[in-house]
């Protein structure tokens, strides 16, 4: 319960308390650890666990092959492949396929993301995606366009996931003309509603291919633009370009929706240093302490104010 509620100090507190510990409860943790993106706690856990004696189930090695993908470590993952061929896992369970697929792809080892995805049984659009997306990660935007093709050619219906990495494929090879027939394709063709993230793939192709008129147009017909990515992804591209005017309206948007957000005065400082602006760099970094500041102050206020209602 604490795990899914991401409280996972709580969690290993009451994990650890338990009198006996069996594969159920450990995988709990193991799930809340990889389901916040503490790769390195959940592969520790998995250790721990088989040095106990208890032997993970699908569930265990579906999610402990997800940490692995995140925290990049291929040869963990590579034991833990072998661990599943050993106990016959494979052939039963469609999800460990897909996950294996996509782990070694976000790994970069795409030619054994490669081989498990030609030996699955059956191929369904999360295996797809996560070959597909590992062609993208590492920037093969036409073997990525090509799977995408021949997934459609064996019947599967695409879905929003695999479309965000289609759109990355595009921005990739650097067509224009392609990136926004996908999109539109989304929900003419397909009829799906493009999500934010959707529009911020579009948003980030344009600024990558230097097309800000395009970038701002696009980020003005989002269902919303009070989305931290998008600016993000602006920001990422007048940093590329040194279009200094337009990566400061995405970083007054960024600190807008969150004052305290780091990645946004890292890229405003990089964006005016490029461009020579060194006295605009003390300013954002004064304006950061400020911010930084002024959070804490609220923080501290709203504890006693806590406090006093006791």
């Amino acid at each position: 319960m604490y795990a899914k509620c991401g409280s996972l100090v709580d969690a290993q507190e009451a994990f650890d308390q338990l009198p006996k510990r069996d594969v159920v409860s450990w995988t709990a943790l193991i799930t809340g650890y990889c389901k916040h993106g503490l790769g390195d706690e959940a592969l520790n856990c998995f250790e721990k666990m088989q040095r106990e004696g208890h032997s993970p189930n699908a569930m265990t090695f579906a999610c402990i092959l997800k940490a692995c993908g995140r925290t990049g470590a291929t040869e963990k993952g590579r034991e833990v492949h072998v661990q599943i061929v050993r106990e016959g896992l494979l052939g039963k369970d469609r999800v460990l396929g897909s996950v294996l697929v996509d782990m070694y792809a976000k790994c970069g080892a795409l030619a054994e993301a490669r081989a498990v995805f030609e030996k699955l049984p059956v191929r369904d659009v999360v295996s797809w995606t996560g070959l597909i997306e590992g062609y993208c990660q590492q920037g093969f935007g036409e073997e990525a366009i090509s799977c995408f093709k021949c997934m459609e050619r064996e019947g599967l219906p695409p879905d929003p996931v695999v479309f965000v990495s289609l759109l990355k494929a595009y921005q990739t090879i650097g067509s224009t003309n392609e990136s926004e027939q996908c999109f539109e394709a989304l929900s003419t063709t397909y009829g799906i509603v493009p999500t934010l993230e959707h529009h911020t793939s579009l948003v980030s192709f344009y600024g990558n291919q230097g097309l800000f008129d395009h970038a701002i147009t696009a980020v003005w017909k989002m269902p919303s633009s009070d989305y931290l990515p998008v600016w993000y992804a602006l920001m990422n591209a007048c940093q590329k370009w040194g279009n200094v005017s337009l990566g400061r309206l995405a970083f007054d948007n960024a600190i807008r929706l969150d004052a305290k957000a780091a990645i946004a005065y890292v890229r405003m400082s990089r964006i005016y240093a490029a461009a020579g602006m060194h006295a605009e760099v003390d300013k954002i970094e004064e304006l950061r302490l400020h911010n930084q500041a002024s959070h804490s102050l609220k923080v501290l206020t709203d504890h006693e104010r806590v406090l006093f209602n006791r």
